[in-house]
């Protein structure tokens, strides 16, 4: 997606439509990126850390790399992939109110001593689908 606004949207959507029951294979957004549109669907079962043991919930949180193509168009993370400007993660927390955050503001000198490509600063902005106020949980730093 192209904003932190849209990502927000297709959490929302996600929420409305997928967290109906029997909503597995349903369209929730018309999604399009470099010319190309694409339908997303809601998820039956869980598929990345539970194997699909698991019925897939609604959007409540979501997670979104603003980094534009003029500044690298990247967003670190301590992983093996390369996670581009664009990318939305529309994630599910039992609380909502109070999301687990693996890592915001700076990143710690230790840290940054032990993964030598880690910037000064978390580039991910993220977000919570709450009516009321916000607590972070964290950080909670994955050395």
């Amino acid at each position: 997606v192209g904003t932190a606004q849209e990502c927000c949207d297709a959490c929302k959507a996600h929420a409305r439509v997928c967290g109906a029951p029997g909503a597995g294979g349903r369209v929730y957004l018309n999604r399009s990126w470099e010319g190309k549109v694409s339908a997303e669907r809601c998820a039956k079962t869980m598929t990345s850390n539970e194997l699909g043991t698991h019925a897939a919930q609604a959007c409540n949180v979501f997670v979104f790399c603003p980094t534009p193509p003029s500044a690298g168009g990247l967003c670190w993370s301590n992983d093996v992939w390369n996670h581009s400007s664009g990318e939305c993660w529309l994630k599910s927390q039992a609380a909502p109110q109070r999301p687990h955050a693996g890592a915001f503001g700076a990143y710690p000198d230790a840290y940054r001593k032990k993964h030598r490509t880690a910037p000064e600063k978390v580039q991910w902005m993220s977000g919570a689908l709450h009516p009321g106020p916000v607590t972070v949980d964290g950080p909670h730093w994955h050395w």
